[in-house]
C-alpha cells in the first residue's frame, strides 16, 4: 500500500480526486439546497452562491459602505426557476454593470456563474490520468569513464551507480 503513493503523480492524483468528490457533493446538494455566503471588504460586498448546479459570484461596489449587508451564511431551498432552455443548466455567465447615476449608491457590479460540471469533469479526468496512467521509466544516464573529453575510449561506458 505504501508504494501507491510514491511519486508526485500519485499524490497529485489523490488530491485532485478528493477535490472532485467535494465539488460533486456540492453539485448534488445544490440541486435542492441553496447556500449563500455574504461578506464585505471595504466598499465592496461579495456574495458566493451555490444553487441549481452552479456556483455564482457577485461583487458589488457601492459609494457608501453602510448599505452593504453584514457577513452571513444562509441556507435554504434552491429556487426552482426553469426557463426551458438547456443553457440554463450548462451555460456560463459573466456580466458587468456600471451605474453612473450620481443619486444611486450602487456604482459597479460584477456577476460570474460557473456550472459545477465544468470543474468536476476536468478534475476527474485529470485524477484518472494521474492515478491510472503508467509512469515513465527513467532512462539511465550513460557516463564515460574518462572525465577528459579530449581522450576518447572505445565503447566503454557505465551506468550511473554501478561499481566497475
Amino acid at each position: 500500500m505504501g508504494e501507491l503513493f510514491h511519486g508526485w503523480r500519485r499524490k497529485l492524483g489523490v488530491v485532485t480526486l478528493v477535490m472532485a468528490c467535494v465539488l460533486m457533493a456540492g453539485w448534488i446538494r445544490s440541486e435542492t439546497i441553496g447556500d449563500d455566503i455574504t461578506f464585505r471588504l471595504g466598499k465592496c460586498g461579495h456574495e458566493i452562491r451555490s444553487e441549481r448546479s452552479r456556483i455564482t459570484s457577485i461583487s458589488t461596489w457601492v459609494r457608501d459602505s453602510r448599505w452593504l449587508p453584514e457577513n452571513e451564511w444562509t441556507t435554504g431551498f434552491s429556487p426552482e426557476v426553469d426557463s426551458g432552455s438547456i443553457w440554463d443548466r450548462i451555460g456560463f455567465l459573466y456580466n458587468v454593470c456600471e451605474n453612473n447615476d450620481a443619486d444611486s449608491n450602487l456604482s459597479f457590479q460584477r456577476l460570474l456563474m460557473v456550472p459545477y460540471w465544468s470543474i468536476v469533469i476536468p478534475l476527474t479526468l485529470l485524477s484518472a490520468y494521474l492515478l491510472l496512467g503508467k509512469p515513465r521509466i527513467a532512462k539511465p544516464e550513460i557516463v564515460s569513464e574518462n572525465p577528459n573529453p579530449e581522450q576518447t575510449q572505445t565503447g566503454k561506458a557505465r551506468i550511473f551507480g554501478e561499481v566497475p
